[in-house]
């Protein structure tokens, strides 16, 4: 029951992300919502009137600078905690460390290095607590938004096959050890309207946090199975008695 309810919160889970990043395509890659509307000519094409096109430098920090205390214990993220295919981010393990990323809920993860973007490694920080400060492997890209857009937004920008295609092709170094060139990502060009991403972050905020809901509902029953596949091995319980 306890591993048919996992995979329960693990399928919400996924066709939520699918919601927020096919609404993310149709609004602000497709303009499907606006194809009876006016359109101008621009460095990127055809888009909505009205529209702002900017660089990604000016609406999201790249690798935020935090203060470095040493010998302080901070939870760390190392890269087998991203995904391949879903936003979440395992647990982590505390540890004393000095030299790695910084983040803080909100922020979105993106592997730099060969294979692990072209494998689609990606998350979205969220869970920690109010305030705390979580590290993760120097072979991240840490995006955060400087207030104009929505965190949501960035994290399924950070998904889409065009933004991912002009980092993978960015990449530069020794075979195997390629990583992305970070001022590609900053210089590349985005076209968005205001309202419009304060509507795109209130319609699926609901979702990143059911998804959040469910992550700790798993890891929830992840401790529980953990505590209990022990004593069943030795016989200091029985399937009856759970």
């Amino acid at each position: 029951m306890k591993n048919s309810t996992k995979l329960t919160f693990y399928m919400i889970n996924d066709n939520l992300e699918k919601q927020a990043q096919a609404i993310f395509k149709s609004w602000f890659v497709d303009f499907e919502p606006f194809q009876d509307g006016e359109f101008v000519d621009s460095e990127l094409g055809m888009i909505p009137k009205g529209w702002n096109i900017s660089s990604l430098d000016k609406c999201i920090e790249f690798d935020p600078r935090e203060k470095n205390e040493k010998n302080k214990e901070f939870r760390f993220f190392d890269m087998k905690s991203l995904s391949t295919d879903g936003m979440l981010i395992n647990e982590g393990v505390r540890r004393v460390i000095s030299s790695a990323s910084c983040f803080r809920n909100g922020d979105t993860l993106l592997a730099k290095i060969t294979p692990c973007l072209e494998n689609g490694k990606t998350g979205f920080v969220m869970g920690l607590k109010n305030g705390e400060l979580a590290k993760g492997s120097t072979e991240f890209i840490v995006m955060r938004t400087k207030g104009s857009v929505s965190p949501y937004w960035i994290y399924c920008l950070a998904r889409n096959a065009d933004f991912r295609n002009v980092a993978i092709k960015s990449m530069i170094g020794s075979s195997g050890r390629q990583r992305v060139q970070l001022n590609v990502l900053k210089n590349y060009p985005i076209v968005f309207s205001q309202k419009l991403m304060n509507d795109y972050h209130s319609l699926v905020k609901p979702f990143f946090m059911k998804i959040l809901e469910n992550k700790q509902q798993i890891w929830a029953l992840t401790q529980l199975r953990d505590s209990l596949l022990p004593k069943l091995m030795s016989g200091e319980l029985s399937v009856g008695d759970i």
